[in-house]
């Protein structure tokens, strides 16, 4: 989906610069769980809401959909609950090797990523196989990947992607807004339109399995994603 360019976006996110984080020497924290792709913020506002005793980071490639996510935190610090344990990294995840530290995160959130249909584009999955041997390294030996998408196709991919490649999935269902999983789904901006739709979410969740050894050596990332000209403010 093309994303509309944000009136004065570079302005405003340099207004939530206490929000941003722009070196890996700059996050001088260990935190509880990271967000790929956090899209406008309404799963990371509504995580850090209900768990403020721990720090999460929130990773948006576009500049233009993070500014919105960063002011909704911003926005919380003028009201009765604000939020004050989120930053944000705008960057892609393929950038993230030497951002996190290895074996620290508790939990990694992918919620309704691109699902890159094509065959051709496989690799550029979050779920494929070289993003997830980095998701491991960064994990801690009982992390866990929470997974939710509304594609099908991709969903099916993932399980058989995680089961391959270093993890072992429970909590599996076709159904979410069905299941007993629900009560303590926090909804994303896309998730709320799919079922409104009657769409139904894909959700499991993928436990690090501490004995996996990944690849010593393993393929580049492809480039995803990245933004335009005008999205990068240069």
């Amino acid at each position: 989906m093309r994303v509309r360019h944000k009136k004065h976006g570079a302005e405003r996110l340099e207004r939530c610069g206490e929000l941003l984080i722009t070196s890996p020497e700059e996050l001088d924290f260990v935190p509880y769980g990271l967000e790929i792709g956090c899209g406008k913020g309404a799963f990371i506002s509504g995580l850090a809401k209900s768990d403020p005793g721990h720090m999460y980071v929130a990773v948006e490639i576009v500049r233009d959909v993070a500014v919105v996510a960063a002011e909704k935190i911003m926005a919380s610090k003028d009201g009765d609950s604000p939020i004050n344990n989120v930053r944000f990294i705008v960057t892609g995840a393929e950038r993230l090797e030497g951002w996190i530290k290895p074996g620290s995160i508790e939990r990694i959130y992918i919620n309704h990523p691109d699902p890159w249909p094509r065959p051709g584009h496989m690799k550029r999955r979050l779920t494929y196989a070289r993003y997830l041997h980095m998701y491991w390294r960064f994990l801690a030996p009982d992390g866990e990947i929470w997974f939710k998408t509304d594609s099908r196709p991709l969903f099916d991919f993932s399980l058989r992607s995680f089961a391959e490649n270093g993890f072992k999935v429970r909590d599996v269902t076709y159904d979410l807004e069905h299941s007993e999983y629900f009560g303590d789904d926090i909804v994303t901006e896309y998730e709320a339109s799919f079922m409104a739709k009657g769409q139904p979410i894909h959700r499991c969740v993928a436990a690090k399995d501490p004995d996996y050894l990944p690849p010593e050596t393993e393929e580049q990332f492809v480039t995803i994603g990245l933004p335009r000209k005008e999205d990068s403010g240069s």
